[in-house]
């Protein structure tokens, strides 16, 4: 919106408005930060503990795959043996993947970790030193408006100033119902009175 066609008052006020939301905007911002942080801390942590379950899934598929290997050795079944065999190699690359899928997870919570305790101590002192400078800023206007009062304070002394004497000069005048500083006429001429 043009702020031409505002009066000065409005204009402050809006001014004023407009900060406030500024700070506002500021103190969301630092809260959504927080919760952002949380929320990829959270994320990571479910991701380590699928890849946990699945790291624990696989060695148990590979120790049920290493049992039956050995009950078909025992049993002299050859065939099947080779074929548990590369059950079991394709098991450990398995592992082996899914390992490195878990450090990779683990490095990436490492790197978001939030100690959720010191992350709201941060947040508190954050916002505070926000509102600390709105507080400032606010204090700041406080002290120009007590000074744009004492302002139109003056300036409204110096009309009075101003204004007094010639209401008193037109209140003496209306008073007596003429100008003061005139003779009233006299009555009557001089070769009349005696």
């Amino acid at each position: 919106m043009f702020s031409w066609g505002k009066s000065s008052e409005e204009r402050m006020l809006s001014e004023i408005e407009g900060e406030l939301a500024d700070y506002q905007r500021r103190c969301e911002a630092l809260h959504e930060e927080f919760r952002r942080r949380l929320s990829t801390r959270d994320e990571a942590r479910t991701a380590l503990s699928e890849a946990d379950e699945r790291v624990g899934g696989i060695q148990m598929e590979g120790v049920a795959l290493l049992g039956r290997l050995n009950a078909a050795m025992s049993e002299g079944d050859e065939e099947k043996a080779r074929e548990l065999e590369r059950d079991c190699k394709r098991n450990s690359r398995d592992l082996v993947r899914a390992q490195k899928n878990r450090d990779a997870v683990a490095r990436r919570l490492e790197s978001v970790e939030v100690d959720t305790k010191e992350a709201s101590s941060e947040l508190k002192e954050a916002v505070s030193r926000v509102l600390d400078e709105y507080a400032r800023c606010v204090e700041e206007r406080k002290r120009w408006l007590a000074g744009v009062a004492e302002t139109l304070d003056r300036q409204q002394a110096k009309l009075d100033e101003t204004a007094v004497p010639p209401m008193s000069e037109y209140e003496s005048r209306h008073a007596t119902g003429g100008t003061p500083d005139k003779e009233p006429p006299e009555t009557g001429k001089p070769s009349e009175r005696g």
